[in-house]
């Protein structure tokens, strides 16, 4: 290892920046930005932190649009299944994920479905175990990070919920 050169905390909040950036251009979705964020933060040299950038950074600085720019919904539509979650559980967020064609859009359908059904699963147990005040609470919960999902989303950064990030490490 007498030639590997370690990355200091700077150049890697520099290709996260640059990262951010490539996902609100449109050059990069959702799902991407926060598997390569995840990995910039993991990378200890120069070639790790590279290739956690990738080859989409060239076309951030010489400021091309990709092909797929134009598919990329708005993120207020990208965050409508966030919102639904946090109104109607599970049920918003499934008829998203079943009905709409936008693969963006089914992606945060899906991570809110199963986010929400967990949810209620876990609201359950509490109302059974130990009662309607703590199960009250754990409601409360999910709602709000359903809401701040939605919000995260809608203002164009990444979110993912951390239980979907473990098959990434």
């Amino acid at each position: 290892m007498s030639g590997t050169r370690f990355v200091t905390p700077a150049e890697k909040a520099e290709a996260a920046r640059q990262l951010r950036e490539a996902y609100r251009a449109g050059l990069i979705g959702a799902d991407d930005l926060s598997r390569r964020l995840f990995d910039v933060e993991r990378s200890e040299d120069l070639a790790q932190l590279t290739a956690a950038r990738g080859e989409r950074m060239a076309l951030v600085a010489q400021g091309a649009q990709s092909e797929t720019a134009d598919e990329r919904p708005s993120p207020l539509l990208e965050a409508l299944p966030h919102a639904l979650g946090a109104l109607t559980t599970w049920v918003g967020p499934g008829l998203m994920w079943a009905f709409v064609s936008n693969k963006a859009i089914k992606r945060q359908a899906k991570q809110a479905f199963f986010f929400q059904l967990i949810g209620v699963a876990l609201v359950v147990v509490l109302r059974v175990v130990i009662g309607d005040w703590i199960s009250g609470l754990a409601e409360l919960a999910v709602a709000a990070i359903g809401v701040i999902a939605a919000v995260r989303v809608a203002t164009g950064n990444a979110w993912s919920y951390r239980f979907w990030d473990r098959s990434r490490g």
